[in-house]
């Protein structure tokens, strides 16, 4: 009977009652891995990979009055600072690069007012796992911006090119000639155990050559489509930046390695070859995004080792021909040396690659619901296809060469799934990276100068990005007493240069415009009939952290000193003068007569100049010293040093930073004298404008509780 027939003869009965086991373990393992599979579904949460754009400024579509002083782009994932870029082109066709001005920020300078579309081009490529993504979008000034996408701008991708084509074959054919590979080592040691089944012979050299071919093939594709260039220096850049150039270099000497070993017949080494160059296939992929990277790299390697074990053991027996067919003993010998080899490797297999499902799906929804796991699918019912031809391969149904079309499925599958940009996990990550961004574009960011003032009762800032000599957006933040939504309805105008300048309605609270600046020029943001001045320091402004930390450091370690604070935007405003003493005792004196002694959990309270005192005791513990920037000790956004100014009859540096509190935004300018204390501080907030002013340092200051009798 030929091979491949389905034949019809009678099992020994220790034959039979071994398929029959075989079967059952296999059925359980199955159902065991799939209900695995499903409750990790359920409890999994999302993983990095590929750096998506999830966020921009000016968003696609946009119309603005002017031109933005720059393009903020923001990714999902660290980039590649040596291989990343953007650029714009402007309506008169002049092209202006971007630089990576952060772990996943990239900032394009835009220094021309022209009306028209302007276009943005960008391409990620991510320091976890060195895979690009191209995309651009386009915006409008003065002109609504024909083609831009209304799908926000992860949507705007150009992945679509040839090469990309062509660098899935390139990794299909390495993958696959890696678990062929691999399987006919594992083929190979079986058939050499004793009795010793010499028509088990397989060849890797050929197999492992091709791996190696097509590894350096797609490596150098994958650089070229990254560093733009197939020259040997843009191949080296990328195969020497981080973790992800790092492995695809060691994968393709395991690879060496591999074919050298094979080649003088020591099977022991080139299997080893074979488990690192898998192993750096991981490394180089979507596992190093994970957290931790060793994490993800393990569970994805084993993942991979067990799949070429029992998938790469399948396709090495489909081509052998045993020399009396699959029914006849020694065949049979064959599969009984392979079956638990494989049995053992599939439940690796399996267990791991349910954990790797685990990183890269968003929910049990994802299977359904997303090309990711449409793809996932028909890996696994490939693998399940697999499964069940390999039973009735061993019963001697069929014949062990059926599973090769799946097995071939199951790699192509899973070859699609390594390149999707768009993995549920991954959009669900990019998703939450938009979400840190602050919804309102006019609050400050990392690296913009910000300035605070008051129009009225109204609160505004003011924030300049970039901050640097040249075009600069400028961003007004307007917040009055009766909240965001009432600030929409506010007429704002900002006056500059002599002129006044439009402003584009950015948000309910938000309004922009771009200006060019240099240094000194003085702008007003006027409000109804109320004006908000503000003075343009030095730009760039020097970072002022060092100076902060310092002053922070110097008036916490005092012991004493008073303060008088003018708080607003009542009319009058309140005055009140404060005494503090280390570490739990304050004395509190308002103009109207209002007095207030603290010691340590006790309060003494004296409503006017004729009240009596009354007591509150067993109040929360007073902690001397405390200072009004307190409230915001961790989310301080990049103090600047914004000028100088004598105060107190000294001179003083002026530092100005933004700090939210629980969501409300809050802004400060401290002035700092050459000892690091501050001798004047503002806050403004909504509702809350604070002036004060500092003195009596370390002065001997007693306060004690109000005098006996005076109740």
């Amino acid at each position: 009977m030929a091979d491949g027939e389905i034949v019809s003869i009678r099992q020994p009965a220790v034959a039979a009652q071994s398929s029959f086991v075989l079967v059952n373990l296999l059925g359980r393992l199955g159902f065991g891995c799939l209900s695995a599979l499903v409750l990790l579904v359920i409890a999994c949460g999302p993983v990095e990979a590929h750096s998506v754009l999830v966020s921009s400024d000016p968003s696609p579509g946009e119309h603005l009055t002017t031109t933005p002083g720059q393009v903020v782009l923001r990714f999902s994932e660290p980039l590649n600072q040596r291989l990343s870029r953007a650029f714009l082109l402007a309506p008169g066709g002049e092209r202006f690069p971007g630089r990576v001005a952060s772990s996943s920020t990239i900032d394009i300078r835009l220094p021309v007012d022209v009306p028209g579309p302007y276009t943005v081009r960008w391409r990620s490529v991510s320091i976890l796992d060195g895979h690009t993504l191209n995309g651009g979008y386009t915006f409008g000034v003065g002109a609504v911006a024909a083609g831009a996408g209304s799908k926000g701008p992860g949507a705007q991708l150009h992945d679509s090119s040839k090469l990309v084509l062509w660098i899935a074959v390139l990794r299909f054919v390495e993958d696959g000639a890696l678990l062929l590979g691999a399987g006919m080592l594992v083929v190979s040691a079986l058939g050499r155990r004793d009795p010793i089944l010499k028509w088990v012979r397989l060849e890797a050299v050929p197999v492992l050559a091709a791996a190696v071919a097509a590894g350096v093939t797609s490596v150098v594709a994958e650089a070229a489509r990254a560093a733009g260039s197939v020259s040997p220096s843009a191949i080296m850049l990328y195969l020497s930046s981080g973790l992800p150039g790092k492995a695809r270099v060691a994968r393709l000497l395991f690879e060496v390695v591999a074919v050298a070993a094979a080649a003088r017949h020591r099977s022991r080494l080139a299997a080893t070859g074979v488990a690192g160059a898998l192993i750096a296939l991981a490394a180089g992929g979507h596992a190093a995004g994970a957290n931790p990277a060793w994490w993800g790299i393990a569970v994805d390697g084993l993942h991979l080792l067990g799949a070429a074990v029992w998938a790469g053991g399948i396709l090495a027996l489909r081509l052998i021909r045993p020399p009396e067919g699959w029914r006849s003993a020694q065949a049979r010998e064959l599969l009984d040396r392979f079956s638990p080899v494989a049995l053992t490797a599939f439940s690796i297999s399996a267990v791991f690659g349910i954990f790797e499902a685990s990183k890269e799906l968003d929910g049990l929804h994802s299977l359904f619901d997303s090309k990711y796991g449409l793809v996932l699918e028909v890996k696994v019912l490939a693998i399940g296809v697999m499964l069940v031809l390999s039973v009735l391969a061993w019963r001697r149904v069929i014949a062990p060469r059926s599973e090769g079309a799946p097995t071939l499925v199951a790699i192509v599958a899973a070859v699609v799934l390594a390149g999707l940009p768009g993995v549920p996990a991954r959009e669900a990550a990019a998703a939450l990276a938009a979400r840190t961004v602050p919804a309102d574009p006019a609050l400050p960011r990392p690296g913009d100068l910000t300035l605070g003032g008051r129009a009225g009762d109204v609160l505004v800032g003011l924030t300049l990005r970039p901050a640097r000599p040249g075009r600069n957006d400028v961003f007004v933040y307007l917040l009055p007493l009766a909240g965001e939504d009432a600030a929409s309805r506010l007429h704002v105008s900002l006056r500059a240069h002599g002129k006044n300048i439009a402003l584009d309605n950015c948000g309910p609270a938000c309004r922009r415009t771009g200006l060019d600046l240099h240094s000194g020029e003085r702008i007003g943001v006027r409000v109804g009939r109320d004006v908000a001045p503000f003075q343009i320091p030095r730009l760039p402004a020097p970072n002022g952290a060092a100076l902060f930390a310092r002053a922070e450091k110097r008036m916490h370690a005092v012991s004493a000193l008073r303060l008088s604070e003018v708080f607003g935007p009542g009319n009058p405003p309140v005055h009140s003068t404060y005494r503090f003493q280390a570490p739990d005792r304050m004395s509190l004196r308002s103009r109207d007569g209002f007095e207030s002694v603290w010691v340590g959990s006790t309060r003494y309270i004296k409503d006017g100049p004729h009240a009596s005192w009354f007591v509150q005791p067993n109040g929360p513990p007073l902690h001397v010293p405390y200072y009004v920037w307190d409230y915001v000790p961790t989310a301080r956004v990049d103090p600047r040093i914004v000028g100088t100014e004598v105060v107190n009859g000294k001179w003083t540096t002026e530092l100005s930073f933004y700090g939210p509190n629980q969501g409300a935004p809050v802004w400060f300018r401290l002035w700092i004298d050459r000892h690091d204390y501050v001798q004047k501080a503002e806050m403004r907030a909504e509702g809350h404008f604070m002036n004060h002013l500092f003195s009596h340092f370390n002065a001997p200051n007693s306060i004690r509780p109000p005098v006996a009798g005076n109740r």
